[in-house]
């Protein structure tokens, strides 16, 4: 099945889901307006490919910086920032103790960029990229991250 639409809720850090804000989303890049500046916010999204195929609820977090955009967001030892982002996306990683492997993907599941043995810093260049939705994902010691990037 194909996405038609995305189900997203969002609130202020630690809002019990059902009582946030929600949203159909009928692009790939949706805007989020009314937030307060230095905030942080919680999302629940979900996929809808057709009324009995509903995928489960992934979640983020994200703070808001001084204008109220989204700054930046943590995923254990590792921050990925900026999201949105015009041209590059740099992922920091803390308390590196061990081999580092990234890779994204597009909407179609088509690999943008991999990079094995990653230090403490790496930039991504996506001033190529058509403007969309990827997917960061990390894998360090058996763990995997994955989070949603939106190049506009």
């Amino acid at each position: 099945p194909q996405a038609t639409e995305w189900e997203m809720e969002y609130g202020e850090a630690g809002f019990t889901q059902g009582t946030g804000t929600t949203t159909t989303i009928y692009t790939n890049i949706p805007t989020i307006t009314g937030l307060s500046a230095g905030t942080t916010y919680d999302i629940y999204l979900r996929v809808n490919c057709n009324t009995d195929d509903m995928s489960f609820w992934s979640t983020l977090s994200f703070t808001t910086d001084g204008v109220a955009s989204i700054l930046e967001y943590n995923i254990g030892n590792f921050t990925i920032y900026p999201n949105p982002t015009k041209d590059k996306v740099a992922i920091q990683i803390y308390n590196l103790q061990t081999d580092v492997k990234i890779t994204m993907f597009n909407m179609q599941g088509q690999k943008i960029f991999s990079k094995e043995k990653v230090s403490d810093f790496i930039q991504i260049d996506m001033s190529t990229l058509n403007k969309g939705v990827y997917f960061i994902n990390i894998y360090s010691n058996k763990q995997h991250f994955a989070k949603k990037i939106i190049k506009y």
